[in-house]
C-alpha cells in the first residue's frame, strides 16, 4: 500500500513539473513576441522626441495648427508620416471643459505593420496661472 502511495505522488509531481514547463515555455514566447523591434522603438522613440522639442520649445502652447504642423514636418524625418490628435482643455466654472480637437496628418494605412503611439500632456499659461492645457497624441509609422 505505501508504494502505491509514493508511486502516484511521484506522478503527480512529475506531471505537475511537465505542465509547469508548458506554461512557462508558452509565457517566454509570448513575451518575445510582444517586446518591441528595434525598428519599432526608433519609431517610439522619434515620437516622443518630436512631442518634446514641440513642448519646450513652446509650440504647443500656442496652440497654432499651423505653426505646429510646420513644425512637425520639420522635426520629421521624410521616410516617417504621423497623424495626430489634439485636444485643449480650458478651466471654465470650477472645471476643465473640452475646449477643442484638432486631427491633423495623413490617415494611417491599413497595411502598415508598425505603428506607434505616443501622447504628451502640456500646459498653455496664461499670465501668473495655468487655464488650460492639452493633450496631443501621434501615431508613428514608416513608409
Amino acid at each position: 500500500m505505501g508504494n502505491r502511495g509514493l508511486v502516484l505522488t511521484l506522478d503527480s509531481i512529475i506531471a505537475m513539473a511537465i505542465v509547469l514547463t508548458l506554461l512557462a515555455a508558452a509565457n517566454y514566447y509570448t513575451l518575445l513576441a510582444e517586446r518591441p523591434t528595434s525598428s519599432t522603438r526608433q519609431i517610439l522613440l522619434l515620437g516622443y522626441d518630436i512631442l518634446a522639442i514641440l513642448d519646450y520649445r513652446g509650440t504647443l502652447a500656442e496652440l497654432n495648427l499651423e505653426h505646429i504642423k510646420g513644425n512637425i514636418s520639420l522635426l520629421s524625418p521624410p521616410n516617417y508620416a504621423l497623424r495626430c490628435q489634439m485636444k485643449t482643455y480650458r478651466y471654465l466654472e470650477e472645471r476643465f471643459s473640452l475646449e477643442q480637437k484638432l486631427t491633423f496628418g495623413p490617415e494611417i494605412p491599413e497595411d502598415v505593420e508598425d505603428v506607434v503611439h505616443v501622447q504628451r500632456t502640456f500646459i498653455v499659461p496664461s499670465e501668473d496661472t495655468v487655464s488650460a492645457y492639452g493633450i496631443i497624441e501621434c501615431w508613428l509609422w514608416s513608409m
